[in-house]
Formats: C-alpha cells, sequence, structure tokens
C-alpha cells in the first residue's frame, strides 16, 4: 500500500502584495491558501514549496517600483554559480 506524506508550508506576505502573488501563483499552477494573520499581513499556506512564485514576487516589486521611478529596467538571465 503505497503512502504519502504531505507537507504544509508557511511564508507570510503583505497585504498590499497578495493580488500579485495571486496572479503569479495562477501562471504557476500553485495551489495555496491565504489566511489573514493581522491588518497588514497574510499568511500562505502550500504543500510544495513556494520559492519560485516567492522568486518572482520579488522581481516584479522591483521592476514595479523601477519603472514607477522612471529607471532603466534590463533583463538579466538567471544562471547557475558552480561552488
Amino acid at each position: 500500500m503505497p503512502c504519502y506524506v504531505t507537507y504544509k508550508i508557511k511564508t507570510q506576505i503583505k497585504a498590499t502584495d497578495v493580488e500579485l502573488f495571486k496572479t503569479i501563483a495562477k501562471e504557476q499552477n500553485l495551489r495555496y491558501t491565504l489566511e489573514r494573520v493581522d491588518a497588514t499581513t497574510f499568511s500562505v499556506v502550500t504543500t510544495v514549496p513556494a520559492t519560485g512564485v516567492m522568486e518572482e514576487l520579488t522581481i516584479r516589486k522591483i521592476t514595479k517600483e523601477a519603472k514607477k521611478r522612471n529607471w532603466k529596467v534590463k533583463e538579466i538571465k538567471q544562471v547557475q554559480v558552480k561552488g
């Protein structure tokens, strides 16, 4: 009989970033639940690591802020560093 183990992974995001998080999570087909911690914070609970979504959220926030300040935005490919 197979045995399945499911881990719940929690992280927190600001209330201002919820809509952007939802958009990115939908693009990456991530299943999640949002729980309000307080007026400015939400807890995100997933069954898979949400690191890709959180990285994309950070990138989009930085890009949005740069465009708002009229800075030049340049696409940079991520590279893997060998140690």
